[in-house]
């Protein structure tokens, strides 16, 4: 999931530069390197840079062919995810503390070292779930999905790329993610699947839909608020 993060954050940069301007540095850095034009490469890095304008809908399709395989990932991170917001177990539990909660004499790296270590990478497992969903929509439509990217969008408002720039989620959410939760919504009301699979994608969908919407709006008034 690092690598296909990776892989997102730099094509999500290149948005931040204008097409042109990459194939004209190509041009000059190959003539200053090679002493002359590469044409056929050239092309090549046309059709590349026309395909992911803009970023995201080449994503959605160069991921589509792993997009259930990120899906499972990020429903099998989801229970961390919930437990590093509860405070209050991680307290009580001792998952922080490196006194066993139920033996206070017995010193020990942690009362759940597998958990503890999983803790220990949470900020990495909500960069996921936030690149994730955004270039494999369709993973949204699981069940388990909707806490978890719930929880996740409410706490970032920005997706920082490299050094200084970032991406805004919740407007990226609000042009990529939802027309894709919408269009599924409505080839299962046109009853394209069977009736009983296509009602349950239906309802999903529509949680799916209520959930971008609060989220997007729950965040456009904090942010008002915290200007303000």
């Amino acid at each position: 999931m690092d690598l296909i993060c990776s892989f997102v954050r730099v094509n999500l940069f290149s948005d931040k530069i204008p097409r042109k301007m990459i194939l004209q540095v190509y041009n000059i850095l190959h003539v200053m390197l090679k002493g002359g034009r590469d044409c056929e490469f050239y092309h090549r890095l046309v059709q590349f840079v026309d395909s992911y304008d803009p970023p995201v809908k080449g994503l959605h399709e160069d991921l589509n062919f792993v997009s259930p395989r990120i899906g499972e990932v990020l429903e099998a991170v989801g229970p961390i995810i919930f437990l590093s917001t509860d405070t209050k177990k991680l307290r009580n539990e001792g998952f922080l503390s490196p006194f066993h909660p139920r033996y206070p004499d017995i010193l020990t790296n942690s009362a759940h070292p597998m958990r503890a270590q999983d803790l220990a990478n949470v900020t990495s497992y909500r960069e996921w779930v936030l690149l994730g969903y955004l270039v494999c929509p369709d993973e949204l439509l699981r069940v388990t999905s909707i806490d978890v990217a719930m929880v996740v969008l409410k706490e970032n408002l920005v997706l920082p790329l490299f050094r200084d720039e970032y991406i805004l989620l919740h407007e990226n959410y609000q042009h990529y993610v939802l027309p894709k939760v919408l269009e599924s919504k409505r080839m299962a009301k046109s009853g394209r699947t069977k009736q009983k699979e296509a009602d349950m994608e239906y309802n999903i969908a529509k949680q799916v839909e209520k959930m971008l919407t609060y989220v997007v709006l729950h965040n456009l008034i904090s942010s008002t608020f915290t200007s303000a």
